[in-house]
């Protein structure tokens, strides 16, 4: 398998890796290869990032399919209102997808884990061009109850 880092923006926190099957893919058509995005979880935080999905992609990869591994912002302790950036990241993300060779965007889906996992159904409701398919993995959808429960690793995050 191939991994092209790419940076899909100009903050640092804009990339996203791809991972390519070796040749040749058992899903291969004349105009690519289906893709699936993947949105780690992390409550959010910065100190998270898109490692967590990196076995998924292999695995992804190995089986035939690529994978988009994006990295967005997140939030820290010293700011606040990230998250209109975090969802445009996330959205520019998917706009990118669209842009790369060997790539079959019909095919294309998105997937996410927890914090993730809501950015991925958020994606798949607001996008102009939707995902063929969108996998949430225990999102966090209700964040009324998330913040009563006070989830996350201190609390904090919703």
């Amino acid at each position: 398998m191939a991994v092209d880092r790419m940076q899909w923006g100009a903050e640092p926190w804009q990339y996203a890796d791809l991972y390519m099957p070796d040749d040749p893919s058992p899903y291969q058509k004349d105009v690519g290869i289906p893709c699936i995005m993947l949105i780690h979880g992390g409550f959010w935080k910065e100190k998270y990032d898109s490692e967590l999905m990196k076995p998924i992609a292999e695995d992804l990869a190995e089986a035939g399919v690529a994978a988009w591994n994006i990295e967005f912002k997140r939030w820290s302790d010293n700011e606040d209102g990230v998250w209109m950036d975090t969802l445009s990241d996330v959205m520019r993300a998917w706009g990118q997808l669209a842009l790369l060779p060997g790539i079959d965007i019909t095919r294309s889906m998105v997937m996410g884990h927890s914090a993730g996992g809501q950015l991925a159904l958020i994606l798949a409701a607001k996008a102009e061009r939707k995902p063929w398919l969108a996998i949430a993995q225990a999102p966090i959808t209700d964040l009324i109850g998330a913040d009563h429960a006070k989830l996350s690793d201190d609390g904090d995050a919703v």
